[in-house]
């Protein structure tokens, strides 16, 4: 899961999240939404996850630094007889100085191209007047 995506233009590389990175996605949390997180939230929400094996969160680097994130939650969902493995991206972030360069279109394309021919089903989300920009 280790695939990077950058472009040819720019020096920011869109690649799956490492263990290592729990402390800049913390301080991008802190700096996009101006809450205080901490290992043992990020740990209930994306690692102590049964659904599946991996932490599904995308990041965005550049010179080293995270400065993009496109975490998502796994589910299980139920219709009829078949249940399936969906995502919700949850708590999407770029950093402000480097918003407006098309890094939440890159996260989800990449998220879109890793998951075509696995699990999960589907995504689901629920917009609203916070993400309406990066439709």
């Amino acid at each position: 899961m280790s695939a990077l995506n950058s472009s040819a233009e720019d020096a920011y590389v869109v690649r799956w999240f490492e263990d290592a990175d729990v402390s800049d996605f913390l301080a991008l949390d802190r700096a996009v939404w101006h809450r205080e997180r901490d290992e043992r939230w990020f740990t209930w929400k994306y690692v102590n996850n049964p659904y599946v094996n991996h932490i599904p969160i995308l990041v965005v680097e550049n010179d080293g630094d995270i400065v993009g994130a496109r975490p998502f939650l796994a589910f299980r969902m139920r219709a009829g007889s078949e249940t399936v493995l969906a995502l919700q991206p949850a708590d999407t972030m770029v950093h402000p100085e480097h918003r407006r360069r098309g890094l939440f279109t890159r996260m989800i394309e990449r998220a879109i191209d890793h998951y075509t021919s696995r699990e999960p089903a589907f995504f689901f989300n629920f917009p609203n007047q916070q993400s309406r920009p990066g439709i």
